[in-house]
């Protein structure tokens, strides 16, 4: 029976992750003229050190130095203006009625608390979440199934009773690797594999019914 379920953040929550790929590919493209915008899609979940990594890699540049030039860029571009613009309503509807039917809901991002809690705020779905982990507080982010683990911990809720709602490769992995059951929201314009995943839609309340099967 599922007790706990644990949302990640961009691309669940929040349609972020296309805005975010877009401003990274047209930062990457100016120095490496070969890189498509699938294979910047495969870097959907990253965190800060997996990203910057990445951006040194592409660009064969130092990664501070890359990333740092990055971070100037990510200034001048015009993207998401709030994130109440583009929040996921069929999140919305999910976590409206795990909180109607009192299960445990618990938030995983890679991201900062600081950017978490703004992304939360504006997307107004804080009062949803009983627990958050951000990535400041994990030694090791997605992939590693720590973010999911720590979260049950808090609970004291046992793996199997567990579900993880993710969107990109590397948080099904985490998810796969901590031993829940794991729920994907596909995107239809992001090219990433969910096949790992136990179940996959477009539209999460569709999801409602596995979960209480489950």
């Amino acid at each position: 029976m599922v007790k706990l379920v644990i949302f990640d953040l961009d691309g669940v929550i929040v349609d972020s992750e296309v805005k975010n790929k877009e401003r990274l590919y047209s930062f990457l493209v100016q120095y490496n003229p070969n890189i498509t915008f699938a294979d910047v899609c495969k870097t959907a979940g990253f965190g800060n050190t997996e990203t910057k990594k990445y951006v040194g890699e592409v660009t064969g540049m130092d990664a501070d130095e890359a990333y740092g030039l990055y971070g100037q860029f990510k200034k001048s571009w015009n993207g998401i203006k709030s994130y109440g613009d583009i929040v996921n309503q069929d999140a919305v509807e999910l976590l409206k009625w795990l909180k109607d039917n009192s299960y445990l809901i618990a938030l995983a991002s890679s991201s900062t608390r600081k950017k978490l809690n703004v992304k939360l705020s504006e997307s107004d779905t804080l009062q949803y979440f009983d627990y958050l982990v951000s990535a400041e507080e994990v030694e090791r982010g997605k992939p590693d199934p720590q973010m999911f683990l720590k979260a049950a911990e808090h609970f004291n809720v046992n793996v199997c009773n567990c579900v993880v709602i993710e969107d990109s490769p590397v948080g099904i992995e985490a998810g796969k690797r901590a031993g829940m059951t794991v729920i994907a929201r596909d995107n239809r314009i992001l090219p990433v594999d969910t096949s790992r995943a136990d179940y996959r839609t477009y539209d999460l309340k569709e999801a409602i019914p596995f979960i209480q099967n489950k």
